[in-house]
């Protein structure tokens, strides 16, 4: 149970991926400037110690070769020249020679410090002493048995620079947050409003509201792509939506009509003798099939353009051997019909598909066109490479006003009074299932169908 004395982050910073990558932003960049910080502190104070270190054991050098060369004599007086001489600030320089039983020589430490002079011992000591500011670095020597030397510096103004380098380094360590909080911020917020935009239609469309259209301008980043995406969909859904309502009317139409006739069918078969005529059942039996048939043919058109786009199922196929036998089913048929049909099929042309529907769109083009084609007319088939499907015919054609319209559904050329248009628009939705396009073009007289590759 929630605790009503805690306080509770803002609903909105729960849900929002946006907030979580921006407390995550603060948190890294916090996270690496302190790293960053110990890093250079360590570094500025080891380097500052060495930099001390060196200076004492130069100058403890220079005074033992002075002891070597010129004797203690000389050695105090330069002790004493050292001492004289203004340092700067907080880099005073601090000596002691002494006897070994701790009689000073020379120098202003008042007594030896806790450093071992036969091991060359270097520490930081806090001597005493007039003028003696604070700790020192000191190494120790023995000049010789019974004079001893120690050599001291004091390194103020290291800690002053490594003090002045920390307050600078934590102005621009704030400077270059708040930086990086003011672009983590504006990006956020650009996000957070594309990202709503995307969010808002998608709740419309669920909601069954009219959805806004997205922009279609902004960067081309992978959230510009998923807008693009989004985009696309929406408008998929608003086409299938109304392609839905389009069949939805047309079905309730198309279906009234037959249905109506089986019914005074029936009925009459009911009120009349019990002999009932066997012409009146077979066309019962006819208005039940043809309703399957219109039935059957939607669910297939439905199918397929659900399909659309997708590479599940497909496998390569021989579309030169499909459409060969194909021919041959329909040059019987053609010269029933007294039509002269003729084919040009290319070799070896493949395409990734199913070839029971590349077959059912084959064969609904050729019987389009031999039922368009009256007697003593012809029809022509031809397969080329890309692949190119070709029908022509030389029938009544097609208006350009029905150049669009023939391929949706129910429509009918006003010479077609059977079937119920469907057979276009399921070879139209075959051919976009396989990513290829099926339009109609003049043949004078007559018409093609060319289903061929989308153009780019």
């Amino acid at each position: 149970m929630d605790d009503p004395l805690i306080p509770r982050a803002p609903a909105f910073a729960k849900r929002s991926l946006v907030w979580r990558w921006l407390a995550g932003t603060l948190l890294v960049g916090l996270a690496g400037l302190g790293v960053l910080f110990m890093v250079v502190d360590r570094t500025t104070a080891a380097s500052s110690r060495q930099i001390v270190e060196q200076a004492v054991a130069t100058d403890l050098a220079g005074l033992v070769d002075i002891y070597v060369t010129s004797g203690e004599a000389e050695l105090s007086a330069r002790i004493a020249d050292r001492l004289a001489m203004p340092a700067a600030e907080g880099d005073a320089r601090h000596y002691l020679l002494s006897t070994g039983d701790g009689r000073k020589l020379a120098g202003d430490l008042e007594r030896w410090p806790q450093i071992s002079a036969e091991t060359s011992e270097m520490a930081i000591i806090t001597p005493q002493g007039p003028g003696i500011g604070g700790p020192v670095l000191a190494q120790a020597t023995m000049l010789e048995p019974g004079v001893r030397l120690v050599v001291g510096h004091e390194f103020a103004a290291q800690t002053a620079m490594r003090r002045d380098i920390r307050t600078g380094f934590a102005l621009a360590a704030a400077a270059l947050l708040a930086a990086l909080l003011l672009w983590a911020f504006l990006a956020a917020r650009t996000l957070r409003t594309r990202v709503d935009r995307v969010n808002t239609m998608f709740r419309a469309i669920g909601d069954g509201a009219s959805a806004p259209d997205l922009p279609e301008t902004g960067p081309p980043d992978e959230l510009g792509e998923l807008t693009a995406h989004a985009l696309a969909l929406k408008h998929r859904i608003g086409a299938l939506l109304a392609s839905q309502r389009q069949v939805n009317d047309h079905l309730a139409h198309e279906i009234r009509t037959p249905l109506v006739h089986l019914d005074n069918r029936l009925a009459a078969l009911a009120d009349g003798p019990e002999n009932a005529s066997a012409e009146a059942l077979n066309a019962a039996r006819a208005n039940i099939r043809d309703l399957v048939q219109l039935l059957e043919g939607l669910l297939d058109i439905a199918v397929t353009e659900a399909r659309s786009g997708e590479r599940i199922g497909l496998v390569p196929v021989d579309l030169s051997e499909t459409t060969a036998s194909i021919a041959e089913l329909f040059a019987d048929s053609a010269e029933d019909m007294g039509v002269r049909f003729t084919s040009d099929i290319a070799p070896g042309v493949t395409l990734a598909g199913d070839r029971p529907m590349l077959q059912r769109l084959v064969s609904n083009l050729l019987d389009n066109a031999l039922k368009f084609t009256p007697a003593g007319g012809e029809v022509h088939l031809s397969l080329r490479e890309g692949p190119e499907l070709r029908v022509s015919d030389t029938g009544p054609g097609v208006p350009d006003d029905w150049k669009t319209r023939i391929f949706q559904r129910f429509e009918r050329a006003e010479s077609d009074t059977n079937g119920h248009g469907l057979g276009l628009a399921l070879s139209q939705a075959i051919a976009r299932r396989h990513g290829l396009t099926i339009r109609v073009l003049d043949n004078n007289p007559g018409a093609v169908f060319v289903v061929g590759k989308r153009e780019r």
